[in-house]
């Protein structure tokens, strides 16, 4: 029984193919090319693998190789048959593959790193505003006055960083889309050095997690002690600086590590999921619009945040739904 990784490859070049097929009439003849065709991407797969490809490599080569029906014209019997653009543009369809280099992934992962901070600096921003206003308020006018100019500067920081790493990661948007290859050798080194941030990722979760319970000891316990009212303010002030603290490293780890699965095309960009992404694209563009129409009516940025904690948490079977349901349909 092969690995799960080949099967998976496998599966990938199967879906790959349905789609090379998709806009061509389904015939005995036809069914019979498309299983020799696959027969053969089987074999020159494994035969990559003999050679000593990695796995991922070794599928980029397959689809490079035989993702063009241009010469299987005469022999599915549908030369000038399929006429209009349709059929020009299905017959001319290929897929090349790209070719990902050392240096692309070194300069990938720089940028997203820095634009990791960045997002993480923004939305930690965004929610200090909230405790500023909060945690002055005890002071009087002067305190209020204070936090509502320290709650404007804070928020047109945060969004100003939050708009700079938004144009980073539309930079690199076509490694989250495409299918492409890694050059020989790259992939190991990326598993290598996936391994070894692993326990970096596992801390800063943790620790994020930590301060997110801790943030309300502070304000329970002055609640609890019957405190002034200005400590009791302080308190819920402090709760969201730990939340803030909290939060930016969960966008940090978080995105350092999805540098990862970008580039060796795992979990939410692995190749079979590029194919269907327009219901990724469907379902956190839902999740912004709730996000903003909630923020918006309510007024309540300050517990709103929480909705892109539950949009990762429900992701995946959301996705799936989606993709399931038949109201997206992925682009072939």
């Amino acid at each position: 029984m092969p690995p799960a990784g080949r099967e998976k490859d496998m599966e990938t070049i199967k879906v790959y193919l349905d789609n090379m097929f998709l806009n061509i009439p389904d015939t005995a003849q036809t069914r019979r090319v498309k299983a020799d065709l696959y027969d053969m991407m089987e074999d020159k797969y494994y035969e990559l693998l003999k050679e000593g490809k990695p796995e991922n490599e070794a599928v980029g080569i397959v689809i490079s190789e035989f993702g063009n029906l241009e010469e299987l014209r005469e022999e599915l019997g549908l030369n000038g048959e399929t006429g209009g653009s349709e059929g020009s543009e299905a017959f001319s369809f290929r897929e090349k593959i790209r070719m990902v280099t050392l240096e692309e992934t070194e300069d990938y992962r720089h940028d997203m790193n820095r634009a990791a901070g960045l997002l993480g600096l923004g939305v930690f921003c965004c929610i200090l505003s909230i405790g500023m206003i909060t945690g002055l308020a005890g002071f009087g006018m002067p305190g209020l006055t204070l936090g509502i100019c320290l709650f404007f500067l804070l928020v047109a920081v945060g969004v100003g960083m939050i708009i700079i790493a938004s144009g980073k990661f539309r930079q690199y948007s076509d490694l989250k889309k495409e299918v492409f290859a890694l050059e020989a050798g790259l992939e190991e080194y990326l598993r290598d050095e996936k391994q070894a941030f692993r326990p970096v990722f596992g801390g800063m979760i943790a620790l994020g997690v930590v301060l997110c319970v801790i943030s309300f000891v502070p304000l329970t316990a002055l609640a609890l002690l019957n405190a002034p009212d200005v400590l009791i303010l302080l308190g819920a002030g402090l709760l969201f600086v730990l939340v803030a603290a909290g939060v930016f490293l969960f966008i940090v780890a978080g995105l350092r590590m999805g540098t990862f699965q970008v580039l060796l095309q795992e979990g939410d960009y692995s190749r079979r999921a590029k194919m269907d992404g327009p219901a990724e694209t469907a379902y956190w563009s839902a999740v912004t619009v709730i996000y903003l129409v909630w923020s918006f009516l309510s007024g309540s940025w300050g517990i709103s945040w929480i909705i892109w904690v539950l949009a990762g948490v429900f992701h995946e079977p959301a996705v799936r739904f989606l993709k399931n349901s038949g109201w997206i349909k992925g682009e072939g």
